[in-house]
This record gives C-alpha cells, structure tokens and sequence, in this order.
C-alpha cells in the first residue's frame, strides 16, 4: 500500500471512531454492536472492554460505557437499540424466506429505508445469521447498499437489466412477443387486450 493509501486509511479509522464516540454522546452511553464495530472496535476490542468493565453489556449485543447503575435515558436508548437489532435480524430471516428473488429484495429495501438502518448493521447481523439459503443474493443487497442503492430498482441485475434504457428495450421486446402471440392486437397507439 502507498503512502497515501495508508494516510487515507489512518484518516478513515480516525473519522470512525470520532463518529462512534459522537454517537455513543447522542445515545448516553449507550451503544450496539454494529456501531461500536463500524467505530472500529473488533469483537476482541468488545470483550475485551467488557473485562475491563469499560463497557457493560446492557442487552445482547448492546452496550453502556460504564458499569454503574443505567438511567432512565440509558435504559431507554438500549431499549431502542436492541429492538433496531431485532428489525435488522428480522428482516434478513423475511427474505431469506421470501417466494422470490424479487420479494427477498424488497424486504431487505424496506429495511434499509429506515434511518438507523446501515449496511454496517445489516452486515453485522448477516454475519450473525448461519444458515441463509439465500445468502449470496443478501450479501450482494447488503454489498449495494454500501455502495449507495436505495430501491429495489436500482439492484443490479434484480430485474434483469442495469439501465433504464435496457428496461425499456427489454419492454417492448416483451410487448412485441405478446403482440405476436395473439394475446395483444397491434392497433397503433392503445390496444386493448383480447378484441
């Protein structure tokens, strides 16, 4: 790695846990696993920190940077991030359960609307989930999703196609074959089916 490859990646780590220490201020305290490991902290770094009662573990994979007694703004903001823990879980289980490709997309897009959703956190609890049967297709929503896709459209190859141009073609080539088929007549500018 160059120089400034290094450089950029010392500035990536820094902006990371300037980020996880803001957040955890927000919170009171109070963070979870997926933004104490998008901060930078490796599960070692986690335990570790636990043993050192520098953090405490307030729910599963939710934590508090002290090992006093929670307040009340504590014990509700863990509250809030265990039940986002479960959103995120629960959706991968929906699309891996999903009827079609398509469905498991849509389910993973709905999540990852959500504002406290990241790809950070769907990796993590992909990561928790053992047994996907549609494991690769979620990693590559969750792989998009960091890249910067918001919708199911915009899911490359969920459609069959990358561009609006290529939808568009592959549109009328589908019109054309029905057109051909007899299930639609060629009228000019409507058709209504089956005349």
């Amino acid at each position: 790695m160059s120089d400034s490859g290094d450089l950029q990646a010392t500035f990536a780590r820094e902006d990371a846990a300037r980020m996880l220490d803001a957040q955890r201020r927000m919170q009171d305290g109070v963070a979870s696993y997926p933004q104490l490991t998008a901060g930078g902290l490796s599960r070692i770094d986690i335990e570790r920190a636990v043993r050192r009662n520098e953090l405490r573990r307030v729910h599963p994979r939710v934590y508090v940077n002290h090992s006093g007694p929670l307040t009340w703004e504590q014990r509700a903001w863990a509250a809030v991030l265990y039940a986002r823990l479960k959103v995120e879980d629960n959706a991968l289980a929906m699309a891996n359960e999903a009827r079609s490709e398509i469905d498991a997309i849509a389910r993973v897009a709905e999540v990852a609307s959500r504002s406290y959703v990241t790809a950070a956190t769907l990796q993590a609890s992909l990561d928790r989930a053992h047994s996907l049967r549609r494991r690769k297709l979620i990693q590559g929503l969750v792989d998009d999703l960091a890249t910067g896709t918001h919708s199911v459209l915009e899911h490359d190859g969920a459609l069959g196609h990358g561009s609006w141009r290529d939808q568009a073609r592959d549109a009328d080539r589908t019109l054309d074959d029905l057109a051909e088929l007899g299930t639609m007549k060629s009228c000019g500018q409507t058709c209504p089916l089956n005349e």
